[in-house]
């Protein structure tokens, strides 16, 4: 019993943390529930009488007060008020290890350290949890000797193999291994743009501009937004920012807030960002919501690339789960789950997040759902090489996709929350792997995002030395060993997968701008292979092409690879073309009886746009479809007008009219007949391509 209500107030506990700080720190809440210390304690009678006798009124006034301001996570004005206690009554225990757990979750672990042993001189008996924190306060401290000693006598006495003992075995087991962790040659520091408020989860974005940014969730207070609060010290709410990325290291002068739309009016937390389609789909966390009053959810937000701003969010209600918990009354009724830390695959087939759903491996594990169509299929539990029974959280999915990086409280790290890795190998992910130092420290770290082959690393810390409570920092790779780089591999048909004989594949090198430098050609034999020879610090891009295939495109980062890795074998996969065959394109669809072009639609066309640009041998017709209201002659002008209006965006974004024709098809090819509803006359309002030709001069 003891073991289950340990696991249910340390879930309460994370989902109200979480919704503060989209999960900060949550090594501190598995195990600390509001007054958990203390609640257990009096519930199993290991503290001795002194903590529960009669105190004067006036000091057991000032104690009620403080508690509630305990109880409400006010850590900062809790800590003033017990030290005032103390004042009065310097052998108070309550008092004393009420203040021991508000520095605790302050991050001053030394005064924490001081409370700590001072409560153990007035009860070094029967409180066995005042050992077992000792030693995870010197653990985040870094003094990994002194930890390992309390969290022995901590074992040593409390023989329960409950929550907490296997807590102490982990992390006895985690400061061992520290020790033969091997310090990797990483150049690492704090990027421009930290505050003196949480700056946490950095994410890339590549605009289909060519345009690269840094966006990153923070607490920041700005412009009256993120009114100072005194739980944790920090601003109330968290907003999603971006800042120009100018190269790994150099960043733009000052981030700019992400807008009202996204951040919710400063009156929800939102953070933890990846992105999709070209960086035009941002899937991201929301906190505190009507749809998930006490935790979290996964939204996403499509880019207006003519307004240059992020759109509505909407809940992906396929990530959404459902949990039961108890009321304040004893009720059990259903809520959402806490749902957080998206990331997609470079395909955007997957989304990874992580959840406190029911039926993991934890606390809070990591999930993953597959794109069906439109749709995510239901989210499927990792297996025990990822989640632990502590908590797992911020996955990251390497460039290749055959890497999974990840944060955890629950593999024996050097601290809190450390990151860890795992390769995935013909569909099994292998046993992970802690990163080491300096990525890992004896603080937390967490929402790490690998580039340029693992050589750079952006990551969000609390270790101390930092600018704010949380800093990001950057990790680079340093010294190169000589020897030499290839890169081989298949050019192949996108839907079969077998080789196409005869195909090209053009080398050319990024240079610092981002300009194209053809370097090499490589026409395969019937074996359909190419093989390039590279070199040291290098951006590569490699232009698949074929006859009767659309051409694609891969791209490769030597910077900061070693001699460990010599070769890399990367197929291109190319898309047939079907001449005269539709091609719908989703989500460009019309207001009723009307040709203009939404928002949505833009977008989609843009993903044309640079189709056509990569392609540039193809003729298309555009087409476009009515409903069924209306007559036949009024639809045909219309689908006409909605066709042109397509037809000239893409000549406005540098597309020759010669490549372009367009057809109105009123209502005589409808998708649904009969339309039964507004969503049915909504899909036939649509419009498709056909590829005419794939000779064009």
């Amino acid at each position: 019993m003891f073991v289950q209500s340990t696991l249910i107030s340390a879930g309460t506990f994370i989902l109200r943390y979480f919704r503060i700080h989209i999960y900060m720190a949550t090594i501190k809440s598995r195990l600390f529930s509001i007054g958990f210390a203390t609640s257990i304690l009096l519930l199993l009678g290991l503290f001795p009488n002194s903590l529960v006798a009669q105190t004067p009124k006036k000091i057991q006034r000032d104690l009620e007060k403080a508690n509630e301001d305990f109880q409400r996570e006010f850590y900062s004005d809790a800590r003033i008020k017990f030290q005032e206690i103390l004042i009065s009554d310097p052998n108070n225990l309550e008092a004393i290890v009420k203040l021991a757990e508000s520095n605790f979750y302050l991050e001053n672990y030394n005064e924490a350290l001081g409370n700590y042993s001072q409560a153990l001189q007035l009860d070094s008996v029967s409180n066995d949890t005042l050992l077992f924190w000792t030693g995870i306060t010197h653990k985040n401290l870094g003094n990994c000797e002194q930890a390992i000693y309390w969290l022995n006598r901590f074992k040593t006495k409390h023989t329960n193999q409950d929550y907490y003992f296997q807590r102490a075995q982990r992390d006895i087991e985690g400061c061992e291994a520290q020790s033969q962790r091997q310090n990797i040659p990483y150049e690492l520091r704090r990027v421009s743009f930290n505050s003196e408020a949480a700056d946490i989860f950095p994410a890339y974005r590549e605009g289909l501009e060519g345009s690269k940014e840094i966006v990153f969730t923070s607490h920041r207070v700005e412009n009256g937004r993120g009114k100072f609060y005194s739980r944790l010290g920090q601003p109330n709410f968290s907003d999603l920012y971006a800042i120009d990325l100018l190269n790994d290291s150099t960043f733009g002068a000052v981030p700019r807030n992400l807008g009202n739309l996204v951040n919710g009016n400063g009156k929800q937390n939102t953070g933890s960002a990846t992105f999709a389609d070209n960086g035009l789909t941002m899937y991201f966390t929301m906190c505190n919501t009507k749809h998930n009053k006490d935790g979290c959810s996964i939204y996403s937000s499509r880019y207006n690339t003519s307004r240059k701003s992020w759109g509505k969010p909407e809940l992906v209600e396929e990530l959404s789960g459902k949990k039961p918990v108890r009321s304040k009354k004893g009720k059990i009724k259903v809520v959402p789950t806490d749902d957080a830390n998206p990331t997609v695959t470079p395909d955007g087939n997957t989304i990874y997040f992580s959840s406190d759903r029911p039926d993991g491996k934890g606390g809070y594990d990591i999930w993953y759902s597959q794109r069906v169509g439109t749709r995510w299929a239901s989210p499927i539990s990792l297996d025990t090489t990822i989640n632990s029974r502590f908590d797992e959280s911020s996955p990251y999915i390497s460039s290749d996709g055959t890497k999974i990086y990840f944060s955890s409280n629950g593999w024996g790290g050097a601290g809190g929350f450390d990151v860890y890795s795992s390769e995935k190998r013909d569909g099994t992910w292998m046993p992970n792997v802690n990163v080491g130092p300096p990525i890992n420290s004896n603080s937390d770290e967490i929402g790490a995002i690998w580039r340029r082959n693992d050589s750079l690393v952006y990551f969000s810390s609390n270790r101390m030395g930092g600018q704010g409570s949380y800093d990001i920092y950057l990790a680079k790779l340093t010294g190169v060993i000589g020897g030499t780089l290839a890169l081989q591999g298949l050019v192949r048909d996108r839907d079969t997968q077998l080789p196409i004989p005869f195909s090209t594949a053009i080398l050319f090198e990024k240079d610092t701008e981002g300009f194209l430098i053809p370097l090499d050609t490589f026409t395969t034999g019937q074996n359909a292979d190419y093989y390039f020879d590279l070199e040291f610090d290098k951006q590569y891009k490699v232009l698949g092409n074929a006859p009767e295939y659309l051409a694609n495109e891969i791209e490769v980062s030597t910077e900061g690879v070693t001699a460990g890795i010599l070769e890399r074998n990367i197929d291109i996969a190319l898309e047939p073309i079907y001449t005269s065959l539709p091609i719908v394109l989703q989500n460009i669809y019309y207001d009723y009886d009307k040709f203009y072009l939404r928002d949505d639609a833009m977008r989609e066309l843009d993903k044309l746009v640079f189709l056509l640009q990569q392609n540039n041998n193809i003729t298309i017709q555009m087409g476009s479809h009515t409903d069924t209201n209306g007559t036949l002659n009024y639809n045909d002008t219309l689908s006409n007008n909605r066709a042109r209006s397509a037809v000239k965006y893409l000549i406005d974004r540098g597309i020759s009219p010669s490549r372009l024709t367009w057809f109105g098809y009123g209502e005589n090819e409808p998708l649904i007949y009969p339309e039964e509803s507004d969503e049915d006359e909504q899909a036939n309002r649509r419009t498709e391509f056909r590829i005419l030709s794939i000779d064009f001069q």
